[in-house]
C-alpha cells in the first residue's frame, strides 16, 4: 500500500507522508520548506494506516535527520559539530538480536545524540530527541539525570529546532 508522496519545491527530493510530517528543512538541499506539495497518491491511503508507534518513530527520525542537515551546514563555522553523533538504541528487533545487543552493552534509555565537546563546566552534551508532545520515558529521564550528575549537559528536546537552539547555546559556553 503506497501512501501520499511529496516533493521539495526547490530540489525535487521525495518524501512520503509519514516522514514529511513537520519537516521544516529539506534533507537534500537544506532549503527552508514552507510546505511540501502532494504530487501523487495511489489508492487514497494515508499515514493513518500506519500504527501510532511507527508514526512516532518516523517523526522522531525525521526531526533528527533535519538536525543533522543543519549541523552539516553549520560545521564550517562550528567544526565541533562534526563530533555530533547518534547513539542507535531504538527500533524493533528480534528477541535474539535484542539479547545480543544487550550483551554487547546496549542500555535502555540512553539519549539519542551525543556531542563529546567540553564547554564551560560540562564534559559534553547529550540530547534525547522527541517529536510532537512526546516526553522522555522513565528510563530516559533516569539517564539524563545520571549524566548531569557526571558533569554532562543532558537534555531532552521536542523537535530539531529546539535541539538546534540547545546545541547553539551549549557551544557558546
Amino acid at each position: 500500500m503506497k501512501i501520499k508522496s511529496y516533493k521539495c519545491p526547490q530540489c525535487g527530493r521525495e518524501y512520503n507522508y509519514a516522514n514529511a510530517s513537520g519537516l521544516k528543512l529539506c534533507r537534500a538541499c537544506g532549503c527552508e520548506l514552507d510546505s511540501l506539495t502532494v504530487y501523487s497518491t495511489d489508492d487514497g491511503s494515508t499515514a493513518s494506516d500506519q500504527t501510532a508507534e511507527t508514526k512516532r518513530e518516523n517523526r522522531e527520525a525525521e526531526e533528527q535527520e533535519a538536525l543533522f542537515v543543519w549541523a552539516e551546514y553549520q560545521s564550517a563555522a562550528h567544526p565541533e559539530l562534526n563530533f555530533l553523533y547518534h547513539i542507535p538504541n531504538e527500533g524493533k528487533r528480534s528477541v535474539a538480536y535484542g539479547a545480543a545487543l544487550r550483551r554487547q552493552g546496549m542500555k535502555k534509555g540512553v539519549p539519542d545524540l551525543c556531542l563529546p565537546v567540553a564547554r564551560g563546566k560540562y564534559h559534553g552534551l547529550y540530547i534525547e530527541m522527541k517529536a510532537g508532545r512526546n516526553k522522555p520515558t522513565v528510563d530516559q529521564q533516569w539517564w539524563l539525570e545520571a549524566l548531569e550528575r557526571q558533569g554532562f549537559r543532558a537534555v531532552w528536546c521536542s523537535g530539531w529546532e529546539r535541539a538546534k537552539e540547545e546545541i547553539s547555546e551549549y557551544l557558546k559556553l
